[in-house]
Order: structure tokens, then sequence, then C-alpha cells
């Protein structure tokens, strides 16, 4: 890992994106190393010996670091004064071995549920991405929009973005978020898990962390789990129109409190034989930024995208879906055990971040919240 200094800040760059500092035109740029960090696939799909398409690598998840660019971007533009911050990616296509490819650039998904264009500058055939891509460009425009003014994308990037801002703002389009048609499933055992849960049967304990930050919340205050995420264009059924990523994508943890969504994007640190899935990484705030964009954008009371009409009563959407007109505010929480906070989101250095964050776009503010006993949570039913 690389070492970092920059003005009064230091700290260590993230394997899979480049940190190239320039004094004289004060300004770092950020180049993602992979397109995994994309949401994209590392390689073209490309024929195997029995015939199959097949693509070498996955997506970096959200919440890994090489992917969390809002995050990273934040830190340097909360302790840079007078500098920019721009965002690359390497130029190269990964294309298959004998340069076959089983559909050009721009072209869907064979699942044919990618409607976005390609971030490859010479228009080579490769693969393009598929709802994860979407998430990707989704988040660099929210970024790019809110600090027009400090950050700013490579024209390859800043070309797809705009391509898709057109394409989620034509007039006449209509997207959906994907309600829950269950409550919330227990999933494994782990120790985030676990914790969620247990936030969900006890909101008293979320509550009295809310007060202990200074945020007022009622005695009757309630907390949902895994709110979803996803979205689509049209109806939620139609997988040929997939924008973001459903199914397992949602916010840990939330609530209506008056005029105001609250979102919960919980960390826990992994117990003794657990693999690590971003915890204590800097991540978590890429995730909360990504949600409360999104949340801002579906439910509050403009409606910029239109969310289906509810059905059922499961995870409190349709509590979510009654509150709308009177939403005006979206709140969104870093919630952790001691371990689970990454060091530049500490102490006054990591105030600063969230304080950054919570300029710039209207209705929504960044929080982090004291950080709660694990040992203490009651073991969920």
């Amino acid at each position: 890992m690389k070492k970092i200094e920059l003005e009064q800040l230091s700290f260590l760059a993230p394997d899979g994106i480049d940190f190239a500092v320039d004094p004289a035109a004060r300004r770092v740029t950020m180049t993602f190393l992979s397109w995994q960090s994309l949401g994209l696939r590392c390689s073209a799909l490309y024929r195997g010996e029995d015939g199959k398409w097949t693509a070498a690598l996955p997506p970096f998840n959200l919440q890994d670091n090489r992917a969390a660019f809002e995050a990273w971007a934040a830190l340097l533009l909360a302790h840079a004064p007078g500098w920019t911050v721009r965002l690359d990616v390497v130029a190269e296509p990964p294309v298959s071995p004998d340069g076959e490819s089983r559909f050009a650039p721009g072209d869907p998904l064979p699942s044919g549920r990618g409607p976005f264009p390609d971030v490859i500058p010479e228009r080579r055939r490769a693969a393009v991405g598929d709802a994860h891509y979407g998430r990707f460009l989704y988040r660099a425009l929210c970024f790019s929009r809110q600090f027009a003014d400090r950050f700013t994308l490579s024209p390859a990037l800043a070309r797809v973005v705009e391509e898709f801002a057109l394409y989620l703002e034509q007039r006449g389009r209509r997207f959906s978020n994907n309600i829950p048609l269950s409550e919330a499933h227990a999933g494994d055992r782990s120790a985030e898990n676990r914790a969620e849960a247990s936030f969900g049967q006890n909101p008293a304990l979320l509550r009295d962390l809310l007060r202990r930050g200074g945020f007022a919340v009622g005695e009757d205050f309630t907390v949902w789990r895994q709110l979803p995420v996803g979205l689509f264009e049209g109806g939620v059924a139609s997988g040929r129109k997939r924008v973001f990523p459903g199914r397992k994508s949602a916010v840990d943890l939330w609530a209506v409190e008056g005029d105001r969504l609250l979102l919960f994007e919980l960390k826990t640190a992994a117990e003794e034989g657990e693999a690590v899935r971003g915890n204590c990484s800097m991540g978590g705030l890429s995730e909360l930024f990504f949600y409360a964009n999104l949340l801002r954008d579906l439910y509050l009371e403009e409606n910029t995208l239109m969310p289906r009409p509810p059905r059922g009563e499961f995870r409190g959407y349709c509590r979510l879906i009654e509150a709308c007109p009177q939403v005006k505010q979206v709140q969104a929480f870093l919630l952790t055990d001691p371990e689970s906070l990454h060091p530049q989101l500490q102490g006054e250095e990591g105030e600063a971040v969230f304080r950054l964050l919570s300029g710039g776009r209207p209705g929504i503010t960044y929080h982090r919240l004291p950080p709660y006993d694990r040992a203490a949570l009651p073991e969920p039913r």
C-alpha cells in the first residue's frame, strides 16, 4: 500500500487506486487500475474450451476500498483546502485473447439488462457492465454534481456519466424500486447480521444511541431492516430494465421520524473465522452516500424518480410511502462498534469528512453515531 501525504493529511492508499499528486496544479488524480472498481468484470467475455462465454472475475463490491472513490475523494477534499480531485480509469479495455467479443460496447448484456454505454474512449469491442456499472455511473453523477467546483471526471468518464444522466432524466421514463416481498431474513449467523437483527428487534438501543449523538427521537421510535435499493425502469418484473442491483442490495436499518428519513449503515468487526466483508473500510461511507442520494431521489417530496405503488406491509414499506409527502430530509448515519470505524473516519479528522459531505446537496446530511458495545447487544431471536 502506498502512503499518500498531502497538506496535513496522511493515509495509506488502497491497492487498486493510483493517487497521483500534482503540487503545481494542486490536484490529486485518482485512477482506477481495474474495471472491477466501476462495477465491470475485469475481462471481456470469452468463449472457453467448452464453448461457453465466461468472465474471469466479478466486479468489486461497493464497500470495497478499491471501489469507494467517494470516501477517498471526500477525505482529500476535507483536508486539502484549495486542492481539486479528478477521477480517471485505465484506458485500455480488457479484451479476450483472440480479440473476439460477444457484443459491442453499448449493446445490452446477453441477459439484456445493460442499457448503459461503455467507458472506452476508443469504442473498441469489449464487455460492458450491468446493474453494478449503472450504480457506479449514478454515484459518479451525484458526487460530481455535488462537488462540481472541486471534483471532476476524466473525459472518458464524464462522457458516459452525462449519457447516463440523460438516460435517467429523459422525459417519460419511469423507474421503480424493488419493494420488499417478505420480512427481513435472518441471513447467516455472522456478527454483523446478528447485530443488525438485534437493533431491529430492540429499537430502544438505536434510539438511545441517537440521543447520545444529539438527535431527537420519540419514545415510540421504530426501526426496520433491509430496505431494498434496487432500481428498475418500468416494472420490477422486467429483467431487461434492471438499472441498479436488487436482491441483497439494501439499507441495513432505517426509520421515519417526523419529516426525516433516517438511514443506518451498520459495520461490525468480524469474529474469528469470519471473512471480512468491508468492515473497517472507507467503503461504508460510499455505501451511505449511494443510499442517501437514491432514497432522496425516490422518496423526498419532489420525487425525481418514481417508486412503485406499495404492496403489503413488509419491512415498513407502506409506512415509508405514507410518509413521503412529509419527508423533507434524509439523515444518513454510519453505525459501528469501536473496532469497525476506519482510522481516517475517527476523531476530528473523520468529523470533517462528514461535515463536507453534508454540504452541497439540500436534503441530505451525514453523521457518525457514537460506537455501540457489541457485547451488550441482546442475542437476536
